[in-house]
């Protein structure tokens, strides 16, 4: 499908493309993307192509470790040609609407081992420690001189655990650029509500963001964003 764009595709009342409801851009182009009532809000980008005019509406999640996670990252996967790298894509106009969601802590007897090449948290915890990672904001991200463009997310109301403490306030966040795209991978990150970094043109509209616990951390936490508006 590279070098080709699919427009009007539509999903309703579905996991989407896997179990947790995630988008994935792959050296394709997608182009006028709704969904409607899936299981999560997830888009991501990491091997070329572009994924723009993505619609998604009316979510109830429960025991949810990222509710909404919009990523362009430069894995670069060719699919075929391991001598040539793919360029990055272009990640944009996407609204998340009518979302309600209780975001949860994984059980930390479950997190003995990370999925990615066998890392264990005890050794790596700053990225693997999934007890508090999984447990994330809303992550939108690009990457240096690549930012994500036009999202709006309206009508949202997320609830969070909290917890965070003032190192995680502190913490440096890696960019990974090319790695596979999983908020966790990040590790614990400096906003208990939402991180934005490499973004241009983000919307807020009547987004409630509430903490059932204590939190040192800021609610929202912006990194080399152009246009952020709230209201």
């Amino acid at each position: 499908m590279a070098g080709e764009v699919d427009r009007s595709v539509l999903v309703r009342k579905s996991p989407v493309l896997d179990p947790h409801g995630k988008m994935l851009g792959v050296i394709a182009a997608f182009s006028d993307v709704t969904a409607h009532e899936v299981a999560q809000a997830d888009c991501e980008l990491v091997d070329g192509g572009r994924l723009e005019n993505v619609d998604i509406t009316r979510i109830v999640i429960e025991n949810v470790d990222t509710p909404v996670f919009v990523r362009l990252g430069d894995r670069g996967n060719t699919y075929g040609n391991r001598d040539q790298k793919a360029p990055v894509g272009k990640l944009k106009n996407v609204c998340v609407r009518d979302v309600v969601a209780e975001v949860t802590i994984e059980d930390r007897a479950k997190a003995t081992e990370a999925p990615y090449k066998g890392l264990k948290v005890d050794t790596t915890p700053g990225v693997t420690d999934k007890e508090k990672s999984k447990a994330g904001p809303i992550m939108i991200t690009g990457i240096p001189g690549h930012p994500i463009e036009n999202v709006v997310l309206e009508n949202v109301t997320i609830s969070y655990p909290g917890h965070g403490n003032a190192a995680d306030a502190k913490r440096d966040v890696p960019e990974d650029l090319d790695r596979y795209p999983e908020q966790f991978f990040f590790g614990v990150l400096p906003a208990w509500g939402a991180y934005i970094r490499h973004a241009k043109n983000i919307e807020f509209k009547n987004v409630q963001l509430t903490l059932r616990g204590t939190d040192e951390r800021q609610q929202i936490v912006l990194e080399d964003v152009e246009g952020f508006v709230q209201h």
